[in-house]
């Protein structure tokens, strides 16, 4: 059976990632870290600021906003 997280748990490991190659960050993480990204990035003009959460991975995946634990639970479950 696959762990199921709060978002309080993910935040506090380390750089958020829940599970190998997903990540939690907050929406102000991400708006401040997308001035590193790249140019050409697709997310650097993304609205983050729609959700108090997002959820990444490493394989490319759009950022999947999250608004709360149950919303977090239900897009852990779905993976």
């Amino acid at each position: 059976m696959k762990t199921v997280l709060t978002i309080k748990e993910a935040l506090a490991k380390p750089y958020g990632e829940y599970q190998s190659g997903s990540y939690l960050r907050s929406s102000e993480d991400m708006i401040a870290d997308r001035e590193t990204w790249e140019e050409e990035d697709d997310c650097r003009d993304f609205d983050f600021s729609t959700s108090p959460y997002w959820v990444t991975t490493d394989d490319g995946m759009v950022p999947y906003g999250i608004d709360d634990d149950d919303d977090f639970k239900a897009f852990q479950v779905g993976l």
